[in-house]
């Protein structure tokens, strides 16, 4: 089980000019160096406030409803860790944002629910369309692995990620050739996995696609299909 530093901080921000004495208390969470920030539904005179400890003076009820907040929080963390789910600053602040009703769908268990009730439906995809579907998965697997990271949920799947699956695509030999795969191969896994967060957008698990923002485009070549080593790279861990 890994375990990451994990800092969680109340601050004020500045009140409105019209009620200088009601200054909004924020909790910030900072987990591996990334941050999120959420209102805590609590404000406060600034003057009654203990910058340094992040803490109100002399206030019992709201010391202990913030001792709370930082309490349910780290609790969260350490389920998450336990059960070897991904952990981040973000989905702490959602988890306190809705609660148990925050979706935690994974990338990878969304595309195997895709895969076995869409992809493998009879009459809807050729085979070769399948064997692609599973190398993909494969491709996604070993580029966590390479990279030493956990699954992530679909709502922190972004641009950033695409852009380091890419760049592991273009520049981590294949098992056949020993040697990294080209662009309009390493387009054709991205074009699968686009076309696995387009569904999840029509099943209104996240709002946007984040491959909006990641232009696909082939190079001219008179190769259209994927290399034996693509096709018929070991499908472990798939089913």
């Amino acid at each position: 089980m890994s375990t990451k530093n994990c800092t969680i901080k109340f601050f004020l921000k500045s009140p409105p000019k019209s009620n200088p004495q009601a200054a909004s208390i924020y909790c910030r969470i900072i987990y591996d160096r990334k941050k999120a920030e959420f209102f805590t539904g609590e404000k406060i005179n600034p003057t009654k406030w203990l910058e340094e400890a992040g803490m109100p003076r002399k206030d019992r009820r709201l010391e202990e409803y913030l001792i709370n907040i930082k309490s349910r929080l780290l609790e969260r963390k350490r389920n998450l860790e336990y059960a070897r789910r991904p952990v981040s600053a973000k989905a702490l602040k959602e988890y306190y944002r809705i609660g148990d009703r925050i979706d935690e769908t994974y990338f990878l268990e969304y595309f195997d629910e895709i895969y076995n009730k869409e992809i493998l439906k009879p009459g809807e995809y050729s085979e070769g369309t399948v064997k692609r579907y599973r190398v993909t998965k494969n491709h996604y697997e070993a580029f966590l692995k390479k990279t030493k990271r956990e699954d992530t949920l679909l709502e922190d799947f972004d641009i950033s990620l695409i852009r380091d699956f890419d760049y592991f695509l273009l520049t981590v030999s294949t098992q056949q050739y020993k040697k990294p795969m080209g662009r309009n191969s390493a387009n054709n896994y991205h074009k699968k996995i686009k076309k696995i967060l387009g569904m999840a957008v029509k099943d209104k698990l996240i709002t946007v696609n984040p491959y909006i923002d990641f232009p696909i485009k082939d190079e001219k070549s008179d190769r259209e299909f994927l290399t034996n080593d693509e096709l018929l790279m070991p499908t472990k861990s798939w089913i």
